[in-house]
């Protein structure tokens, strides 16, 4: 069976960890809600791993985040989707993925699906003092404010207070990965 790549997105303290736990514990189907059912498997599922950069970072810096380690962080964490992908894993990525920057680097991996975590700005930033992280409540509000989709012609916006937000967003992506092709080689080429 194919390796799948997921990815999530969604605020800090929104759930994206706890998401990808599930998925990996309770083999979980994310795209429909719900348990998977083996007996409509036509094989044996993949075995499932989460790469997390926030675990990423505190594995080699020591901290949540650290500017001067990002470089670091995306190398590895794209050595590590990779190899996974490799031996046969279906992978989700754990993390923000609010800037058009981290969702390319996602995109230019292979075709894979994401998930949007929907939680409320005020929620999470509750679940940010709860978790006494009340640092993250600026990170949350920056975040929020809305998400940024660029590409070198355009400029597509995804307002989170907006009804539209969803179909905003998957447009948004669909318009990204428009703009990515790939070769047999696995090599992303931008068009």
């Amino acid at each position: 069976m194919k390796s799948k790549l997921y990815f999530t997105i969604g605020l800090p303290r929104s759930g994206k960890s706890s998401l990808c736990d599930k998925w990996v514990r309770y083999k979980f189907d994310i795209m429909h809600g719900k348990p998977v059912d083996f007996n409509d498997a036509c094989n044996t599922p993949n075995p499932r791993a989460i790469v997390c950069s926030d675990d990423i970072r505190i594995a080699t810096c020591g901290c949540r985040y650290s500017q001067y380690a990002e470089e670091l962080v995306h190398s590895i964490q794209g050595v590590m989707i990779r190899s996974l992908l490799s031996r046969g894993f279906d992978v989700i990525i754990d993390g923000t993925h609010t800037t058009s920057e981290s969702i390319k680097r996602v995109l230019q991996m292979r075709a894979c699906d994401y998930l949007y975590v929907d939680t409320s700005q005020n929620t999470c930033k509750k679940r940010a003092i709860e978790t006494d992280q009340q640092d993250l409540c600026i990170v949350i509000d920056k975040m929020a404010e809305n998400l940024l989709i660029t590409t070198d012609s355009n400029i597509l916006w995804a307002d989170m207070s907006s009804p539209d937000f969803r179909k905003e967003l998957h447009m948004a992506i669909i318009h990204l990965k428009n703009n990515l092709s790939y070769e047999f080689n696995d090599k992303l080429v931008i068009k």
